[in-house]
């Protein structure tokens, strides 16, 4: 098998495997990654290495003899994985053969575990994942965070329009620092998921094209929709079909560039109510903004790949602590207020600072 290394930022892993065309779909879903091909065997010491491996079948795994495996089901497709710790492998053994079945699940499987691993080296190292989309403005890092429906990915698309900017992520970052310096961000390479209501408000008109098997959905429902239905935003809203984009996708369309490293000004929990006739502003502060924060702290780890964590990271205590100096302001506004919104914004962080 081939060796490849994948360095994302400051963490790099190995991986093994005899299809180069699962390493190309691997560096095409990435966007920042640096992918080494043919990696000489002196430089893996010490290195966390990730295999996938087609010469073990299902039955092999059943065995008493490979009672290490985590059996784990991703869409009706059975695979088998094990960690040694101490030879630092993780080996993925699937039920069928990529060699003549070369579809995406297995290709989504094999990057999950590969991006599962480098997250749980990142908190190894001290980051807080937090549920947040993310710009940086001027050389502003402003963060979008909030629950379902909360108008992230909304008021994210509305920095970017509105100014000019860099996309760093659309629902999830890492934060580290410390009460003297403005605090790390870094961005993971997750796909974007945009409601209907949303993709019609801000890209009408755009002609949108994927290859995501996972959209299928989307333009299924999409296409049935009457043009009522798609103008009634009342219903539509409700609507939680998802579009699924990559960073680059998603990047092309809103026309900006994007980066994986920043720092954090401004934290934005916005709200959507088209009952409102100004902008709502309520910074919050003192005990309300910690408990805030730290019910933004993501579980980064799906529930399929929580073997891993258990395995590899053991029981964190998550708790952000994060520079009074950095203000959480608490947003409500909707469609005829976005220009409010940005006088806001121009008021706040770039014009004053922050």
């Amino acid at each position: 098998m081939n060796t490849y290394n994948i360095t994302y930022l400051n963490w790099e892993v190995f991986f093994q495997t005899k299809y180069p065309l699962l390493v190309d779909w691997i560096e095409d879903y990435f966007s920042n990654e640096k992918i080494i091909r043919d990696v000489e065997r002196e430089k893996l010491k010490d290195k966390w290495i990730i295999t996938y491996d087609d010469t073990l079948t299902t039955y092999d795994c059943l065995s008493e003899n490979n009672k290490e495996y985590h059996e784990v089901i991703v869409e009706n497709q059975v695979f088998y994985v094990s960690i040694r710790k101490g030879q630092k492998t993780i080996n993925i053994v699937s039920n069928d053969y990529l060699s003549y079945n070369m579809n995406n699940t297995i290709d989504y499987f094999v990057m999950r575990i590969i991006r599962t691993l480098i997250q749980i080296l990142v908190i190894k190292d001290g980051y807080t994942f937090f549920h947040s989309a993310f710009a940086e403005i001027n050389g502003k890092g402003i963060a979008v965070t909030g629950d379902k429906f909360a108008g992230k990915s909304t008021t994210l698309i509305n920095l970017l329009q509105m100014f000019p900017g860099i996309f760093v992520s659309n629902d999830k970052v890492a934060i580290k620092g410390n009460s003297e310096s403005r605090m790390n961000v870094i961005s993971f390479p997750i796909a974007a998921g945009l409601r209907v209501g949303t993709i019609l408000k801000k890209f009408n008109g755009v002609s949108l094209k994927t290859n995501r098997t996972d959209n299928q959905e989307f333009f299924s429902n999409f296409n049935s929709l009457s043009l009522e239905e798609k103008t009634t935003n009342g219903e539509i809203d409700k609507c939680d079909i998802k579009l699924y984009l990559s960073v680059k996708e998603l990047s092309q369309i809103l026309n900006v560039n994007f980066k994986f490293e920043s720092k954090v000004d401004m934290i934005i929990n916005p709200f959507y109510d088209k009952k409102l006739k100004h902008l709502s502003i309520n910074e919050i502060k003192g005990k309300q903004r910690d408990q805030f924060l730290n019910s933004q702290i993501l579980d980064t780890i799906c529930d399929e790949y929580l073997f891993l964590e258990k395995e590899l990271l053991g029981t964190t205590n998550n708790n952000l602590k994060l520079q009074n100096s950095v203000p959480v302001y608490r947003l409500g506004y909707n469609e005829s207020l976005e220009s409010e919104f940005q006088d806001f914004i121009e008021g706040k962080l770039l014009n004053h600072g922050c």
